[in-house]
């Protein structure tokens, strides 16, 4: 799945890798959590942000700088990593 191993995600977060197994039961499971954890702050702040939206100008800056923020923070590569891997992954899909 996405090439990743649980030596190389405890080693980013400094933990030790049995907890993935403990905590999610697999690799793919711990994916899906943090995805999950992932979207719903996305959806947090868009709907804080589009709840200032009073015109279509604004909507349309809103959602660049939103699309923008996703962007640099690395959101969009996730995502389409997890897509990607959701095609080979029935249990991603």
């Amino acid at each position: 799945m996405l090439g990743a191993s649980a030596r190389a995600i405890a080693r980013t977060g400094k933990f030790n890798q049995a907890s993935i197994y403990y905590h999610f039961g697999s690799i793919n499971e711990a994916v899906l959590a943090g995805l999950t954890h992932m979207s719903e702050e996305r959806l947090a702040r868009y709907e804080k942000r589009l709840a200032e939206v009073t015109s279509l100008s604004a909507l349309v800056e809103v959602g660049a700088e939103l699309h923008q923020e996703d962007v640099a923070s690395g959101t969009i590569h996730i995502l389409s990593q997890v897509m990607a891997a959701a095609a080979r992954a029935e249990a991603l899909a």
